[in-house]
């Protein structure tokens, strides 16, 4: 008798990539095309034997956010949002946000609530005369601070 390695299946009704909101206190419903992927990482020390320990911090870290530009109105927000967060910024620049991960089934898969969040960046669409009607999209970076994963989800 030959051992046989047990497979885990995927559990139905699966977070889906193609299915989210990002919910921002003070902005419109947006309609993100992209956003990029979460990274967070410890801050690290190199020890003296050349191998690397935990700092212990997180420090911010960055997303993007894709808005098709002919969405006026959510391109409008955000650049108000922008303009805010320049020099000297104004108070309450910084917002919290939940990133919500919807299941197939269109409920909550996952919540993921990101605190300190400001515009940081955008850029306008890349152009090419090769590309017969794609969709121009601006792209704004924002700084977060931290992120939590909601339990229950």
């Amino acid at each position: 008798m030959g051992f046989t390695p047990f497979r885990k299946a995927i559990e139905p009704d699966h977070a889906a990539i193609n299915s989210y909101d990002l919910k921002i206190p003070g902005v419109v419903d947006l309609t993100a095309v992209e956003i990029s992927g979460i990274k967070e990482e410890l801050e690290t020390v190199v020890l003296p034997d050349r191998t690397a320990a935990s700092g212990g911090g997180i420090p911010p870290f960055d997303i993007t956010v894709k808005i098709p530009m002919h969405h006026k109105i959510e391109c409008a927000t955000l650049d108000v949002w922008w303009e805010t967060c320049k020099a000297p910024a104004l108070p309450g620049y910084k917002r919290p946000a939940m990133l919500m991960i919807n299941r197939a089934s269109s409920i909550p898969g996952a919540i993921w609530h990101l605190s300190g969040v400001f515009v940081k960046g955008r850029e306008g669409p890349a152009l090419d005369q090769k590309s017969p009607g794609d969709l121009a999209l601006v792209t704004y970076t924002l700084s977060v601070d931290g992120m939590l994963r909601l339990p229950g989800m």
